[in-house]
């Protein structure tokens, strides 16, 4: 067991919500579509679209901006979009990294549409 002095800054229930609601968030910018980013996700609609309104009231910013032919990233949309995109990358160096030492790979759980090589 790893010991530290840190104290982490969310629970871990907290940390697994905000993974699947960041991977809400990122299918819904490439897909440009709620409807579509429900599929991608294997989640229903109206979910993925309450996981983003609710992501959207705790940090006090509209992410997506819904219209009539889908949704489109706002400029605070844009910024978590590509910081989702780090963490999703940051996790898979870090799957890559633990794979080797006896882990689990867990690469295609974690965010499966993003290439994990370097660049």
């Amino acid at each position: 067991m790893l010991q530290s002095n840190a104290k982490p800054m969310v629970g871990a229930w907290e940390l697994a919500i905000a993974l699947v609601t960041l991977k809400a968030l990122v299918a819904a910018v490439e897909e440009g579509s709620l409807r579509a980013a429900a599929r991608r996700r294997g989640v229903s609609q109206p979910a993925l679209s309450k996981m983003i309104r609710e992501l959207e009231l705790e940090l006090g910013a509209p992410l997506l901006a819904r219209t009539s032919k889908g949704v489109l990233p706002t400029a605070q949309g844009k910024v978590l979009y590509e910081r989702s995109l780090k963490v999703c990358r940051e996790l898979g160096y870090a799957v890559d990294e633990i794979s080797p030492l006896g882990g689990k790979s867990l690469k295609h759980t974690i965010c499966p549409r993003h290439r994990w090589a370097r660049s």
